[in-house]
């Protein structure tokens, strides 16, 4: 039984830290970003987080918030997840607080390739 509670309240700080996540990237970017219902089950959403219509409407966010990480077993459901979108792999380690990003060496690239030098 205890192992069942204990899967539920991992399950509930998941769900926190994707909601926190959400706050954090619509603020930054000005835009609506959104928990994904039942977590990427449905066809047509997919991954933890979306924005619909602004500037990461063209990525599938994953978010994952845990203390260890299979990190291949992470970017394979993130690239899986996103089909024809760009994925990001959001993580943050339960105990340090701090988040980081994980992308395609590829997009990174393009990314930088795009911006804008500073004046």
């Amino acid at each position: 039984m205890r192992k069942r509670s204990q899967g539920k309240a991992n399950k509930e700080k998941g769900k926190r830290y994707e909601r926190e996540l959400a706050k954090k990237l619509s603020k930054a970017f000005g835009c609506d970003v959104r928990r994904v219902p039942c977590s990427g089950a449905l066809d047509d959403w997919k991954g933890d987080l979306r924005n619909l219509h602004g500037p990461l409407e063209r990525y599938c966010i994953e978010a994952k918030y845990q203390k260890q990480l299979s990190w291949w077993k992470a970017i394979e459901q993130a690239r899986s997840q996103a089909g024809r979108l760009e994925w990001l792999l959001i993580v943050s380690r339960a105990f340090e607080g701090a988040d980081y990003v994980v992308m395609d060496l590829r997009h990174f690239i393009e990314l930088l390739h795009n911006q804008k030098e500073p004046k």
